[in-house]
């Protein structure tokens, strides 16, 4: 079969790589996309960064073709993959954030999955920098919530094809900041489309590393998990105070109690790669990860109040 031939009868995919001050991980990103081997796809970054992500990647625009979307303020991720969505010329979709980095045949294996029927794709991620120790318990914390679970809805790499993610109304933008954007997409997609877990392909992408970095994402998650439930679920805030204080609660009974905090975090132990020599320092990061949780969760609810 001539490459040409063969291209024909191949998807064209479109990579939409959001940007946000990612001057540090970008780079790699596109190194690595720039090196995919497929014989037809697009790269397209929607940047809003005021650092020089956006000098990063004129540079890959002006040496690969990638393209690029800018805008001189920020209006959030749920914005940014949309415009990329509009922009895109492929049947498939990649969405990927700025820190992933793909093998080279990463489009090669995930399009053998819609070629199978496959609507939308979730594929294994790995953490690369576990050499340091928040990383290693965030991948190691990773396999110990997501391993066989089939009720996932996002990972990184994450693939739909784009008729599907046009049909559903692609990502929520009512509120920018919000978080949780990527599940609510998922699970619009669920309801109508086929999904396909396959862990055999592998992305790989880096985690925070500091205690500083690994406060602000955890805690930016507590306060996506009460914005969703308020503007998307629409649970009543009198609701969403209960649930916080549940969760609150059981928390500091786990703390007190001290048995079930240090079996969880045993169980999260075997899941790295050394195994219980990490078993002190991760309950030190889990009892972080869980803080961290709540104190975004009560910003979240706070906020809601003031504006009403």
């Amino acid at each position: 079969m001539s490459q040409a031939t063969a291209k024909e009868q191949l998807p064209k995919f479109s990579i939409i790589v959001p940007t946000h001050n990612e001057e540090k991980d970008i780079k790699r990103t596109l190194d690595a996309l720039a090196g995919l081997e497929y014989p037809d796809f697009e790269v397209i970054i929607v940047d809003d960064s005021n650092d020089c992500t956006l000098e990063v990647v004129q540079d890959f625009v002006d040496k690969f073709g990638f393209n690029l979307i800018h805008f001189n303020e920020r209006r959030g991720v749920s914005f940014a993959r949309n415009r990329g969505i509009e922009a895109s010329k492929g049947e498939i979709l990649v969405l990927l954030n700025a820190d992933v980095i793909l093998d080279t045949d990463f489009l090669l294996r995930i399009e053998e999955c819609y070629d199978k029927g496959a609507q939308y794709l979730l594929v294994e991620s790995k953490v690369i920098n576990t050499e340091k120790i928040i990383p290693r318990f965030i991948q190691a914390n990773h396999h110990f919530l997501y391993d066989d679970q089939y009720w996932i809805n996002w990972t990184e790499g994450f693939s739909c094809l784009k008729k599907a993610a046009v049909d559903v109304g692609m990502f929520p933008e009512e509120i920018p900041y919000c978080g949780g954007e990527d599940a609510i997409f998922g699970e619009k997609l669920e309801k109508k489309y086929k999904k396909v877990i396959d862990r055999n392909i592998v992305v790989r992408h880096i985690a925070p590393k500091t205690f500083a970095e690994f406060w602000a994402q955890r805690v930016a998650r507590g306060r996506s998990i009460i914005y969703r439930m308020f503007y998307f679920g629409k649970v009543e805030k009198k609701h969403i105070t209960f649930y916080i204080i549940k969760i609150s609660s059981i928390f500091f009974l786990k703390l007190i109690i001290l048995i079930p905090f240090f079996l969880q975090t045993s169980r999260i132990t075997r899941k790295s790669p050394r195994s219980l020599l990490d078993f002190l320092p991760f309950c030190f990061i889990n009892f972080l990860d869980w803080y961290s949780h709540i104190i975004g969760q009560w910003q979240a609810i706070i906020g809601i109040n003031r504006k009403a």
